[in-house]
Parts: structure tokens; sequence; C-alpha cells
């Protein structure tokens, strides 16, 4: 994941936040340090921290990562302790990129039925003031337990699929789309 071997990390564990640091995108450093930093300072308030950024590691190449960072605090707020699980997210964030840069309808649904080939469930919408677009890939509508992918579609835009908790909020946004 970090481009090194776990050995690397078997001494101090400022080596291995000195490397982490090293290979933390320059673009994203600022953003992703600041963040860290705000949870800490809230972690009486806030206890879950989810992020994305990239590494450059040693040989040229950039991985995307998603973190998700814990914190445990004691009865009077002081921080105990900080945990946390990163993954390489690279894949992930290509399938994005392939999603944006698809022009048709018929183009997106292939690149979705393609996507979803590979073990993804997709599912892709494209709101703007005059439209609403929803496409789903075979695999996403067979994993939420539909025969094709326009049965799904239908249920997602119904009232019906909405978690009761969530219903004025997904009707607040429909009326701003």
């Amino acid at each position: 994941l970090l481009g090194t071997f776990p050995e690397a990390f078997n001494t101090e564990p400022e080596a291995h936040i000195n490397y982490w640091l090293g290979v933390l995108h320059p673009d994203d450093k600022d953003r992703v340090l600041g963040e860290i930093d705000e949870f800490v300072q809230d972690s009486h308030r806030v206890s879950k921290l989810k992020q994305q950024y990239r590494l450059t590691l040693g040989d040229g190449q950039e991985r995307w990562i998603e973190q998700n960072i814990e914190c445990e605090v004691n009865a009077d707020g002081v921080l105990l302790s900080i945990s946390g699980v990163a993954r390489d997210i690279t894949q992930e964030k290509a399938d994005e990129e392939l999603l944006r840069s698809a022009y048709t309808e018929a183009q997106l649904q292939k690149r979705l039925d393609d996507m979803s080939s590979r073990g993804a469930g997709l599912y892709h919408s494209m709101y703007s003031p005059r439209t609403m677009r929803s496409t789903v890939s075979a695999g996403f509508a067979a994993k939420m337990g539909y025969d094709d992918s326009d049965s799904l579609i239908e249920a997602l835009i119904s009232a019906d699929f909405v978690h009761p908790e969530d219903a004025q909020k997904v009707a607040e946004f429909r009326r701003c789309i």
C-alpha cells in the first residue's frame, strides 16, 4: 500500500509517520493534515474521520488511499488512542473518471456493465437543474435484488426506497433538482 516493506515500520512510530508525510501528495498534504489536526482537537465530539488522498511512491506511481480513523477518549474528553484503516482505492478512482468521461447513455451503460463484470456493483447519477439521470449496472441491480437495471432505477426514484429517517432530506434534495 505504501510502496515499502512492512519491516520498515517495525521501528519507532515516528519512522512510519515521517515516511507517510514523505509520500503524501503535496496537493493533498495541507488538507489532510488540517483535517487530522481538527479531528484530534475535536476528538471529544467527533470520534470518526474518513479521508481520501493521494500518495506518490518512490517509483513515481500515484495511489489513491481511503483512510478511516477512529479515536477513543475517556469520560473527561482526554484522547486515549487513535487507530485507523487505510485501503487502496486507485482502481475505484479510475473507474469514476471513466464514468465522468462517458458521453452517451449507451456508453455509460456499457462501461458500468464492463466494470460490474469485474465484481463491482455500480450506480451512477448525474443531477443538474434541468435533469436527473441515473444509470445502474446489471451487477448492482442484481446485488440489490432486482431483475434488471430499470426496475432498480424506478425503486431508487420512488419514495418507498428511502429509509423513513432520510425521507425529508431526500424530498428537499429532489425539490432542488
